[in-house]
């Protein structure tokens, strides 16, 4: 999987860019390399949302986080069928019990 960010302004991202596509890629990796989960028919996606969404969580619960995942099915891409499917999944964390107020 080839993992880019474009387009973005990383440059406010709690984490520099280069890292935040080291923890997408071991991410990603990790989910490839646990036996225990059959990525032809579970919802890789929605796991690879969760396990990003761990991971930031550990690095900083000061921010809020949205990740979003884009498939592009193309299985049934020929020449004589142009059929393909788009999905995308998206999750979002945040530490609800922490406030932060401004004392003026």
């Amino acid at each position: 999987m080839q993992i880019e960010i474009k387009d973005g302004r990383s440059d406010n991202s709690p984490l520099p860019e280069r890292k935040l596509v080291t923890l997408i890629q071991e991410s990603y990796d990790s989910l490839k390399d646990d036996n225990e989960i059959n990525l032809s028919t579970e919802s890789t996606s929605n796991l690879l949302i969760k396990l990003v969404l761990e991971k930031l969580e550990k690095h900083s619960s000061l921010y809020k986080y949205i990740a979003s995942v884009t498939t592009l099915n193309i299985e049934g891409l020929n020449e004589e069928n142009a059929n393909f499917s788009l999905k995308n999944d998206i999750g979002a964390s945040w530490e609800s019990k922490k406030r932060w107020y401004i004392q003026l």
